[in-house]
């Protein structure tokens, strides 16, 4: 079985290239040495190539216009209109992706479905009410998190396009057939494809920006909720469509700010081992609990946390601090958060000019000068005593 893709992992874009790039050199066998930094310098020049190739291309494939045809019925914030009947209340983003996507949606059976929030739609085949209520989460994840994420540099806003499809779609032709669109697009390699014609699975491209998830539990373990994908996928998309690649910790993390305040759990994890159920709740006190082991060192700092990204994605020490910083800067400080995304979005530019990095490459010096700025200037003893509070704030539902 190719090591591309993981079920309880996120198939984002920019690991895929990574892991794609190593078929048939690492697959199962142990970790190898660290290579020489010449090696590594070659290796990373290669990935970006591949980068370049799977997200850059993709980027401008999906944006091209393909004929929508006749008026088509979609759904909107739960009713079943047409097109025409709405267009004028769809944002700019909605209508182009709409032009890329109608005609698709149509060969491939896809309802389409448009809730209030104006970057992101929704292709799927599931039960009516499946649909809606991921479009609603879509919204939700969006209004924690549009005046929080600058748009960067020349970058346009666009609509994230999540296909959702059931059990039964997956294990029909159409899925063969879906596969075959996104190939047509250049929005997934050969090799991807074939995979997941044998093995299906959740796929998110985050720069395109798209995510492909079935509705339903594919490994019948119980550690798959759909709301918490859905939400966290959009905020990753949102954040990387705007501001370009972000250091792992902090683009996870922001997702996880959405889960927990939307859900108070987590589940979207960048995993290939088992996950205990406790790692999905409770990450107010386990946060406290590790932040109050720590803060009283003389040389306490947030930053090494933010920089680890080895642990970005998963329940850990490192990624639960990272997260809980996040949180209370969205609540107490969003211009510092704001800033500093559009800081690190420079940083980034400047390293890859062309967007090929599959990842956050700014340069480290400065990268960690700006962390600093930021997460050095939050007051551990005020954070420690606002995850010991009680939430001010309840959970909403839009248009409830």
């Amino acid at each position: 079985m190719l090591p591309l893709l993981r079920r309880r992992s996120t198939a984002t874009a920019s690991e895929f290239v990574a892991d794609s790039a190593a078929v048939g050199k690492v697959g199962h066998a142990p970790p190898r040495p660290r290579a020489p930094e010449v090696a590594r310098r070659s290796r990373n020049r290669r990935v970006a190539t591949l980068a370049l190739a799977f997200t850059w291309i993709a980027g401008t494939a999906a944006a091209q216009v393909t004929a929508a045809g006749a008026d088509v019925a979609l759904v909107l914030d739960g009713k079943r209109t047409t097109r025409s009947q709405v267009e004028s209340r769809l944002s700019a983003p909605v209508r182009e992706a709409l032009d890329a996507w109608t005609a698709a949606a149509g060969r491939l059976d896809l309802d389409i479905v448009l809730g209030q929030g104006p970057e992101h739609l929704v292709l799927g085949h599931a039960r009516d009410e499946t649909l809606v209520e991921c479009a609603r989460w879509m919204d939700e994840s969006f209004a924690l998190l549009d005046a929080l994420v600058p748009l960067a540099g020349s970058r346009s806003r666009k609509a994230t396009v999540a296909i959702l499809v059931d059990e039964t779609f997956v294990h029909s032709p159409a899925w063969g057939r879906l596969l075959d669109e996104l190939k047509a697009r250049q929005l997934l390699i050969e090799q991807a494809a074939e995979y997941l014609a044998g093995d299906p699975d959740g796929v998110t491209l985050r720069s395109t920006p798209l995510f492909l998830q079935p509705t339903y539990d594919l490994t019948g373990e119980g550690e798959f909720r759909l709301p918490n994908e859905v939400a966290h996928k959009l905020a990753q998309c949102l954040l990387t469509s705007r501001t370009g690649q972000q250091p792992p910790e902090i683009l996870w993390g922001l997702g996880y700010v959405v889960e927990q305040r939307l859900f108070e759990s987590s589940y979207l994890y960048r995993l290939r081992e088992f996950v205990f159920s406790s790692s999905h709740q409770d990450w107010k006190r386990k946060a406290r609990t590790e932040l109050d082991a720590r803060r009283k060192a003389k040389d306490f700092s947030l930053v090494p946390f933010v920089a680890d990204d080895e642990a970005a994605g998963k329940p850990q020490p490192a990624q639960l601090l990272v997260w809980a910083a996040l949180s209370y800067l969205r609540e107490q400080r969003p211009e510092a958060l704001s800033g500093l995304l559009l800081e690190l979005s420079a940083l980034q530019a400047e390293a890859d000019p062309y967007a090929a990095a599959p990842t956050y490459v700014g340069d480290a010096t400065r990268t960690r000068e700006a962390l600093v700025k930021v997460f050095d200037a939050i007051d551990v003893a005020a954070l420690s005593d606002w995850l010991g509070a009680k939430p001010k704030e309840k959970r909403s539902r839009l248009g409830k």
